[in-house]
């Protein structure tokens, strides 16, 4: 009875061929099928359709049902490490992988030697072998594998990474959304726009009816990494790592750390790109936004104990995680680098003291039990000391006070005010709101001589309403030099078109140009500064680079034609 019992559990656990060999046999059989093993896993894969075959998987099915659960498991897991040893493209042993191999075979012996007595249950066996090996292998072994070698991806991140090794990225991502959507929660929302509101809640019906799906690429990335923020994902969170090796702070430690680390990491993403895009820091327009996000990160840096420029060191950073997507940032990383850098220098010349004023004033209003502060004092911190309204208002809001924003509006009007009535008072001249200094000479004119010049120098460069000392292509701005061709508009003639290129290129095409700034006005200031309005379409220009400058003589020709005799005469 013992021996009967003995005989059917190696039935069980093994294939009658095995049975029937001697032992020399066996390992002789174990051997060939782990070498088969180690063969097509190494050469014989392939793709279709994004899905990714291997023979290997059909050697271990087929192990287990010649050999046996148990011989075809040893066959597989040796031939996974004889392979490991043999080639591994300097990667450590994961043991799970070969224990997967094995398991396969394993289970596809054990399911064959299932008795099934009606037609086609081998098909329904093979099926079987299929569908739970997949699922045990694949997903169970292999994924908890990879899991706890790098816990960091959570465990539903490392199905999706090990499915994606063998089922493509298009097929595994799919499903991990699905699984997210149904059992995690919605990833997305759909706006169904139907009806048209004139505001006064009266609604007629669209012409064209659509649905819009609102998802966007960063909440995406939140649901595959499995994180709870856009911060935390792994391009932003590298950021934020760089930003906690300058000051010193380290995310997760305090909710007041946290919000200053969160606001230098989003404001140097935003300022990185804006600046890139040929927006500079000013204080009107989009350059006052890029202003406030600057000045915005750098008191949040203060209040990390860091009383030094160091928003322009995570340039480096922000442009590393977005470059492959994005080029012009390593191309433009440079100049990116010196505005940010010039910028935080500039503001840190003065917020030191507007915080000690800040101070003053803070204490003032809390003594009279004030929970308001006063527009007055905004103003004063903003023309002063260039605090932003916002930054105030957060300032005062972490004492527990709000801003008078009414009054500061009103002062910011009356200022706009003086300031046009001081530009009327200067003449109308030119762009009188510039002050170039006394000690910039006037430009020389030489175009009652030349069309075209090679040597003119860059002497002032106007963008966004504030004097810079570089532009990039893309931009708008006012160009000074020490000389020029270009008639300024005055005495009733309209002033010369034309270009500004690089001094080797006087000649050349407009396509042969490394630098072309394109001249669509000219005009002159009461200091005799001849400024060239245009938009630069190529390259970059640089206070004090040499340039050539030249009209566009047909232009002019033209011009010359449709003015009186006499404008010509010499008084």
């Amino acid at each position: 009875m013992q021996k009967a019992e003995t005989a059917a559990w190696k039935r069980v656990f093994f294939s009658e061929l095995i049975l029937s060999k001697s032992a020399g046999q066996r390992i002789a059989y174990v051997a060939v099928v782990a070498a088969l093993s180690v063969v097509t896993n190494m050469f014989l894969e392939f793709k279709f359709f994004d899905v990714q075959f291997s023979i290997t998987i059909v050697v271990s099915a087929l192990a287990g049902i010649l050999l046996g659960p148990l011989s075809g498991f040893a066959a597989c897991y040796v031939g996974d490490l004889a392979g490991y040893l043999y080639n591994s493209w300097g990667m450590i042993y994961m043991p799970w992988v070969g224990l997967s191999t094995g398991m396969l075979a394993f289970l596809g012996g054990l399911i064959m030697n299932i008795r099934l007595s009606f037609k086609g249950a081998v098909y329904v066996k093979l099926a079987i072998v299929c569908f739970v090996s997949f699922f045990i292998c694949t997903v169970g072994i292999n994924s908890t594998g990879f899991y706890f070698y790098n816990k960091a991806m959570g465990f539903s991140a490392a199905v999706v990474d090990y499915v994606s090794e063998k089922f493509g990225t298009g097929v595994s991502y799919f499903g991990y959304v699905a699984y997210r959507l149904f059992f995690k929660g919605q990833i997305w929302n759909n706006v169904f726009s139907q009806f048209d509101n004139d505001g006064h809640n009266n609604y007629t019906e669209l012409k064209q009816k659509n649905i819009d799906t609102g998802m966007g690429l960063e909440r995406l990335a939140c649901v595959c990494q499995n994180v709870d923020s856009l911060f935390d994902v792994d391009t932003v969170m590298n950021i934020t790592n760089k930003v906690s090796e300058l000051t010193g702070a380290h995310y997760g430690e305090s909710h007041k750390r946290d919000v200053s680390l969160r606001v230098i990491t989003d404001h140097i993403r935003s300022a990185t790109f804006m600046i890139c895009d040929g927006i500079l820091p000013s204080n009107e327009g989009r350059g006052y936004v890029l202003r406030r996000l600057l000045r915005r990160a750098a008191r949040h840096g203060k209040l990390l104990g860091i009383n030094e420029p160091f928003l322009y060191q995570v340039v480096d950073t922000v442009i590393h995680e977005n470059e492959c997507q994005y080029p012009d940032l390593r191309e433009k990383q440079t100049y990116i680098t010196k505005v940010i850098r010039t910028e935080e220098e500039n503001f840190a010349r003065t917020i030191d003291g507007g915080m000690k004023i800040y101070g003053d004033m803070l204490s003032a209003h809390k003594a009279k039990g004030e929970t308001v502060f006063s527009g007055e004092d905004a103003f004063k911190l903003y023309d002063t000391f260039g605090f932003p309204i916002d930054l105030t208002a957060e300032m005062a809001a972490e004492e527990g006070m709000t801003i008078d924003e009414e009054a500061f509006k009103a002062l910011m009007t009356e200022q706009k005010e003086r300031a046009r009535e001081a530009r009327k008072a200067l003449g109308d001249l030119g762009w009188a709101g510039v002050e170039f200094g006394k000690d910039m000479p006037a430009t020389e004119f030489v175009g009652y001589d030349y069309d075209a010049i090679d040597d003119a120098h860059v002497l002032a460069i106007v963008a966004e309403g504030e004097l810079v000392d570089e532009i990039v292509s893309g931009m708008e701005a006012i160009v000074v030099l020490d000389q020029t061709p270009f008639y300024a508009e005055m005495g009733g003639q309209t002033a010369d078109h034309g270009r500004i290129t690089d001094s080797d290129s006087i000649e050349n095409p407009d396509g042969n140009c490394a630098l072309l700034f394109r001249v669509n006005n000219v005009q002159k200031n009461k200091g005799g500064k001849f400024m060239h309005y245009g938009k630069l379409l190529k390259g970059s220009l640089k206070v004090g680079d040499t340039v050539a400058a030249s009209i566009d003589t047909v232009r002019r020709a033209a011009i010359d034609k449709e003015l009186p005799q006499y404008f010509f005469c010499t008084f």
